[in-house]
This record gives structure tokens, C-alpha cells and sequence, in this order.
């Protein structure tokens, strides 16, 4: 083996350790992420921004993991299994268009798993700031209106949920509760909220 090729080999697998550590962050579970933010408490919640915030911070790391990953992958196969001599196109022009033809295309791709990928942890995150709301304000004792009124908010701020015309605010928990797979326990006491309501 050349010393060339001994040297890039090298450094492309401290690379690949460099990106391990580097990949931590993108290993956080959305629930882990939400309670790392001061906004996470029991009188408010974060808003649309930070948790786009959190969300985007962690699958940009995710998406340079694997870019660095199919480099190292690309720079292991060509220094140990392709011989320096074999010759892929005469035209220096014509392989610079192919390698930008294929970064573009691999580029696309990830943009594209990237933002699917945050808008899953988003919601996620969402969801479990909302269901937290509920445990906290609707287990064990009336719902008031002041509470009622900040799910609505909540909901409406982070799942675009109104409240329809027709609808008591007891109905609109019990839907916000199936969007955000939180199982409305059967002894909750609507009571003080309806006769407010009346």
C-alpha cells in the first residue's frame, strides 16, 4: 500500500470516529429534546419556534452524519478495492458534471428525508407537550375554564385545532385528546367547565 493511500485511509476513519461523537445529538428521543428547553414548565409551554428549533438542530446533525458517512464509505471503496489505474471518463469536464449531477440528487433526497423526518419529531414533540397539559390540569379534579382555555390555545397554536361553533369546550378536549393520543380518563369532571358555559 502506497503511503498516499495509507494516509487517506487514516484520516477517513478518524473522520468516521469524529462523526460518532458528533451523531450523539442526533440520537435524542423528541421527549428528550422538549425537556431541555426552559419554556418546558408548568406554567407555559414552548412555542412553534423552539421546537422547530430543536427539531431542525437535530436531524441537520442527522443528515451531516450520513453525508460524512457515504464519504467515508465512497473513500474506503475507492483506496481498497478500485486499482488507481483504471481510467472512468477521458473528459476531466464530463466528470465534474457527474459528480455534481450525483451530490445534486443525493442532496435532494436527504432535504427531502430531513424534512419529513423534523416535521415527525415536531409533532411528536407536540403532542407530548400537550398531553403533559392535560395529566397535569384535568387528573383528579374539575376542569376549569382558565385550563380549558389553555389546551384550546395550545391546540390551536401548535395543531391549528379550533373550537366549532356547536362545540362545548368539553367536546373540544375530548377531540384535542384523540389528536394527541391521550386517553381521557372516564371519571374527568366536565361539571365546573359546563356551568360556566352556560
Amino acid at each position: 500500500m502506497k503511503l498516499q493511500t495509507f494516509l487517506s485511509l487514516v484520516s477517513a476513519m478518524i473522520g468516521l470516529i469524529g462523526v460518532v461523537f458528533v451523531s450523539q445529538g442526533a440520537l435524542l428521543k423528541p421527549i428528550d429534546m422538549i425537556r431541555s428547553t426552559t419554556h418546558f414548565s408548568a406554567m407555559a409551554w414552548p412555542s412553534n419556534e423552539i421546537i422547530s428549533s430543536l427539531a431542525s438542530q437535530k436531524h441537520n446533525t442527522l443528515i451531516g452524519v450520513v453525508y460524512v458517512m457515504i464519504a467515508f464509505a465512497i473513500q474506503v471503496v475507492s483506496l481498497m478495492l478500485i486499482d488507481e489505474n483504471v481510467v472512468f471518463l477521458n473528459k476531466r469536464i464530463f466528470a465534474i458534471v457527474l459528480a455534481c449531477a450525483f451530490v445534486l440528487i443525493l442532496a435532494i433526497i436527504l432535504t427531502v428525508i430531513n424534512r419529513s423526518l423534523r416535521e415527525s419529531d415536531e409533532l411528536a414533540m407536540k403532542r407530548f407537550v400537550a398531553r403533559d397539559y392535560c395529566d397535569s390540569r384535568f387528573m383528579h379534579r374539575p376542569v376549569e375554564r382558565a385550563n380549558a382555555k389553555g389546551i384550546e390555545d395550545m391546540s390551536l397554536e401548535y395543531f391549528n385545532i379550533e373550537k366549532e361553533t356547536t362545540e362545548t369546550s368539553a367536546e373540544l378536549i375530548v377531540r384535542i385528546a384523540a389528536y394527541i393520543q391521550w386517553e381521557v380518563p372516564v371519571d374527568i369532571d366536565f361539571s365546573k367547565l359546563n356551568d360556566q358555559e352556560q
